[in-house]
C-alpha cells in the first residue's frame, strides 16, 4: 500500500507537471518568456549559473521566471532540493502577478494535496482565478470537480457553465466534454445540433474521441443528417490516430450493414484490431459472440471465457 500511494504521488506529480511541455498562455513579453524558458531548460541540467540567472529573473516580478522557478523545487531539479512550500511561494506571487499557469498549478496542488492539505474550495478558488487568467485547463479541471467531485459539492450546471468557457477558448478536452453534456442533457438542454458543433471542433483539434463521437451523430441521425459514410469517415480517422473506439465502431459497422454489406469476417477482425489497441468494449462483443454464437461464430465456452478474460483485465487497466 506504501508503494502504490508514493506512486500515486509520483503520477500527480508528473501530471502536475504536464502542463510545462503544453506550453504557456500567448504573453505580451513573448520574447522574454522564450528567454526565460532557454534559462530555465538549462538550470534543468543542473547549470548552477543558469539557476542564479533564474533566480534574479524571478526577484525582479517576472511571473514566468517565478512560475519555472516553483518547477525546479517541485521536481527537486536544477541543483535545488525538493520543497513544496518554496514551490508554493513562487507560485503564488506568479499568480499575482498575472501567470495564468502558476494560479493552475495551485489549483492542482490544493485539488490533489500536493505539498497542502486536500483543500477543494481553495483549489476552486486557483482554478478561477486561472480560468480569468486565460487558462483553459483550470476551466477543464473545475468543471471535472463540479461533474465528478463529492456527491454534496456536484453542480452539472456550473461544469456545464465552465466547459462553455474552456471550450470557447479553444480546448479540445473542453470541447469534447460540452459535446457529451449536450448530447446527454446533463447541465443543460440536451441539443444533438449543438452536441454535433463541439464534437467538430474538437475533431477538427485532432480530438479522436470527438470524432467517434461525432460518428455517431451522423451513424444515428441525431442533430445532423444521417449518413453512414461521414460515420465511417470519422471512425477511421479516429483509428489512424490510435484510438481503439474507432476501429470497434468500425466493426459495429460491418456487423450492422451501416453504409456497408453487413461482412461478420471484417467485424470480427476489426473488433480483434481494437482489443489490440485496448478496447475492452470489444473484448465484450466477442465474448458475446462466442457465448450465443453471433458473427458467424460457433458457441464455445472455452473461447468465451479466454474472451472474457481478455474483457476484464482490459477493464481493469482501462484510462
Amino acid at each position: 500500500m506504501k508503494y502504490q500511494k508514493l506512486q500515486l504521488h509520483a503520477l500527480l506529480v508528473a501530471a502536475l507537471l504536464l502542463a510545462t511541455a503544453c506550453g504557456s498562455i500567448p504573453s505580451a513579453n513573448a520574447q522574454t518568456d522564450t528567454t526565460v524558458e532557454s534559462v530555465y531548460q538549462r538550470a534543468l541540467q543542473s547549470d548552477a549559473a543558469a539557476l542564479q540567472e533564474l533566480q534574479q529573473l524571478a526577484a525582479t516580478e517576472n511571473a514566468f521566471a517565478q512560475d519555472r522557478l516553483a518547477l525546479l523545487y517541485i521536481q527537486g531539479a536544477g541543483g535545488v532540493q525538493k520543497d513544496y512550500q518554496v514551490a508554493l511561494q513562487w507560485l503564488q506571487r506568479s499568480t499575482k502577478a498575472g501567470n495564468g499557469w502558476a494560479a493552475f498549478r495551485l489549483g492542482f496542488m490544493h485539488e490533489e494535496g500536493i505539498g497542502v492539505d486536500r483543500d477543494l474550495p481553495r483549489s476552486k478558488e486557483f482554478y478561477a482565478r486561472a480560468m480569468d487568467l486565460g487558462n483553459t485547463s483550470a476551466g477543464f479541471n473545475l468543471a471535472q470537480q463540479y461533474l465528478l467531485g463529492p456527491a454534496d459539492q456536484r453542480d452539472p450546471e456550473k461544469a456545464a457553465a465552465w466547459l462553455i468557457r474552456a471550450a470557447n477558448g479553444g480546448l479540445a478536452a473542453a470541447q469534447l466534454n460540452l459535446a457529451g453534456l449536450y448530447a446527454e442533457g446533463t447541465g443543460v438542454k440536451q441539443d444533438y445540433a449543438a452536441a454535433a458543433k463541439w464534437y467538430r471542433a474538437a475533431a477538427a483539434r485532432n480530438n479522436a474521441r470527438a470524432m467517434i463521437g461525432l460518428g455517431r451523430l451522423y451513424e444515428e441521425g441525431k442533430g445532423v443528417p444521417l449518413d453512414f459514410a461521414k460515420a465511417f469517415a470519422l471512425y477511421e480517422d479516429a483509428a489512424k490516430l490510435g484510438e481503439a473506439g474507432g476501429l470497434q465502431m468500425l466493426g459495429q459497422l460491418y456487423e450492422n450493414g451501416h453504409g456497408v454489406p453487413v461482412d461478420y469476417a471484417m467485424a470480427l477482425d476489426y473488433y480483434r484490431k481494437a482489443v489490440d489497441a485496448g478496447s475492452w468494449t470489444a473484448a465484450g462483443r466477442i465474448t458475446n459472440a462466442y457465448k450465443f454464437g453471433h458473427l458467424g461464430l460457433p458457441q464455445d465456452k472455452a473461447l468465451e471465457d479466454h474472451w472474457y478474460e481478455t474483457y476484464i483485465r482490459l477493464q481493469l487497466v482501462k484510462k
